[in-house]
């Protein structure tokens, strides 16, 4: 899990009225992980794998919803048109959007892929 960003992302958002949705991660995350940080994780929301059907549909409901200040995904395997409308849905709504890679492509490259929209 790419913690630092992760831990940046639910500091950013967590003022914000609205969930930080973490969608899909490879690993839940340790709430005693966040212990010593400035971080209030009764505004983070874990969606895990299992319990989606479709993660486009709940992507794009979560990025549509007014419920969400920021959603985060791990999932590597969005085309860069899928991105593309993501990121169109986050603007329109005013949602933040990341997408983190997963740690198996952090090994295998030393850049870790962001995409953010505002």
């Amino acid at each position: 899990m790419a913690l630092p960003e992760l831990l940046f992302i639910i500091q950013q958002h967590q003022q914000q009225s609205g969930w930080v949705l973490l969608l899909a991660p490879n690993q839940l995350p340790d709430k005693s992980t966040f212990t010593g940080f400035d971080v209030d994780m009764s505004k983070v929301l874990v969606i895990q794998q299992k319990q989606i059907s479709n993660i486009h549909t709940v992507l794009s409901d979560a990025l549509s919803s007014s419920t969400c200040s920021a959603v985060v995904v791990w999932q590597d395997q969005f085309s860069e048109s899928s991105l593309q409308h993501y990121q169109q849905l986050a603007e329109q709504h005013q949602t933040s959007f990341y997408q983190l890679s997963s740690d198996a492509v952090q090994a295998q490259t030393t850049n870790t892929r962001i995409a953010v929209s505002h």
